[in-house]
């Protein structure tokens, strides 16, 4: 990193605006690789090796998709494991994988199913009452669901009936 003089204040400025050919190195490669399997945002990984975002994703493209692509499946393999009631560790020392039973989710495993196999929560509407209402005009109609509602002691709208007598819609009093 190069200073510059902004106004008086100094500040640090990346390389990439000093104009040099950028060359990427096998080191850098792989710190780009994990940066993006944890999800580092671009901006940040080029912060990191002193170039620009377009530098980074011109040089970079096939580490920045595995990383992502490998992020993805891990995030995958966890959320299939915490519905199946697996916990995956690895030995620090040995670098062996242990598996272990544990409590399966129910919350994954039905957002698992929601998500992968599109399975969908519908809500049913069911009525006490037997009305075909395809056939039915607006006033016939109203004049049914006035009936419902009087029958259930929740009463109609006053002034509904009248109004309705009066050829104006329930609800429309002047």
């Amino acid at each position: 990193m190069s200073e510059t003089n902004n106004g008086g204040r100094r500040r640090k400025t990346p390389n990439y605006t000093q104009g040099h050919k950028y060359e990427p190195t096998d080191a850098d490669r792989a710190q780009v690789r994990g940066r993006a399997q944890i999800g580092t945002p671009h901006e940040d990984i080029a912060f990191m090796l002193d170039i620009s975002v377009e530098t980074l994703r011109r040089h970079y493209v096939d580490e920045l998709r595995r990383g992502r692509v490998v992020a993805q499946d891990i995030v995958r393999q966890l959320a299939l494991d915490q519905a199946r009631g697996i916990r995956r560790w690895q030995d620090p020392v040995t670098r062996v994988e242990t598996l272990e039973k544990v409590e399966p989710s129910v919350t994954m495993t039905i957002w698992l199913t929601k998500v992968w196999l599109g399975w969908k929560e519908h809500m049913v509407h069911e009525h006490e009452f037997d009305i075909n209402i395809r056939n039915m005009g607006t006033e016939e109609l109203e004049r049914e669901l006035a009936t419902y509602l009087r029958s259930k002691g929740n009463g109609a709208r006053p002034g509904a009936e009248a109004a309705t007598e009066a050829g104006k819609p329930p609800g429309v009093l002047h």
